[in-house]
């Protein structure tokens, strides 16, 4: 028998389940977030908050009874921030920007040298960095350092510190 196992969705979004067994067995659903049927091998769920789902199974016999569970964590905004960009103009990571989904604000994205000066700054979510320190380009396969904080739609923020390399031209 394979089970579903902990996931995360966005708010708003639906999950599809499947259990699926090789064996007959008979299943029921307990959860206090809403599921489209609670006895069958495939329902889908559409939590409003991070919920746990159990289900409870017996073989066609009731010769054991067991349950299992697994939770979907309600997400309100996801951010990816590259580790890698080469600006070469080529219409191809030419520039350093975190991909978002559900982030409403960027209070800042600052990018600093291997000294410690900041060589590029934002509050735009549409502005990336180009390669480029006071308009020249920097060394192919140079470290940078970021911090970049953003607030979601719920309000909740985050503040992310990492490196970036510029590859090669």
């Amino acid at each position: 028998v394979s089970f579903p196992t902990d996931t995360s969705v966005f708010e708003g979004q639906d999950l599809s389940v499947l259990v699926d067994s090789d064996s007959p067995i008979n299943l029921k659903w307990q959860s206090e977030e809403y599921m489209s049927c609670d006895d069958c091998f495939d329902p889908y769920v559409s939590p409003n908050n991070t919920a746990d789902y159990i289900l409870e199974y017996e073989d066609e016999f009731q010769c054991f009874t067991q349950d299992t569970s697994f939770r979907v964590e309600l997400l309100d905004y996801s951010v990816f921030v590259p580790n890698s960009f080469s600006p070469n103009n080529d219409g191809l990571n030419d520039e350093f920007i975190p991909v978002t989904v559900g982030v409403s604000e960027l209070m800042y994205m600052y990018v600093y040298d291997n000294w410690g000066k900041l060589v590029f700054e934002t509050t735009d979510l549409e502005m990336g960095w180009d390669g480029t320190v006071n308009g020249n380009p920097v060394s192919p396969n140079s470290m940078f350092t970021y911090k970049i904080k953003v607030v979601g739609e719920s309000s909740r923020t985050s503040e992310l510190i990492g490196t970036v390399a510029v590859v090669g031209f």
